[in-house]
């Protein structure tokens, strides 16, 4: 069996430009996150649920789901309730734009 042509670690198929597709939606990756990066969104996680305790972050199921945040009615400006991002470090940008500097909700 040739490996030629697919991705090293999964052994899935690349694209024709030689770059990993994703399986689940077909859009390149873009690879595993810098080291600190995630470590770095996982502690703003920590310390957003620490401080704004009627906020819920909710993990992704399944790796094709997203992260979405469940927040206090009149947070958001059109009634809605839950936020969603793809990426942790995504939704947590999303939750500091509304909630700027520690301000309670």
């Amino acid at each position: 069996m040739s490996w030629a042509g697919r991705s090293g670690r999964t052994g899935r198929r690349c694209s024709d430009k030689g770059r990993s597709v994703n399986q689940s939606n077909g859009r390149l990756s873009l690879g595993p996150l810098p080291r600190g990066a995630f470590q770095d969104c996982i502690e703003r996680r920590r310390r957003f649920e620490a401080e704004q305790t009627g906020v819920t972050i909710v993990t992704p199921a399944r790796p094709e789901d997203r992260w979405r945040a469940i927040l206090p009615l009149g947070v958001l400006p059109d009634d809605g309730t839950t936020i969603g991002a793809w990426s942790l470090c995504d939704l947590m940008n999303k939750l500091d734009a509304l909630y700027p500097d520690g301000e309670q909700g």
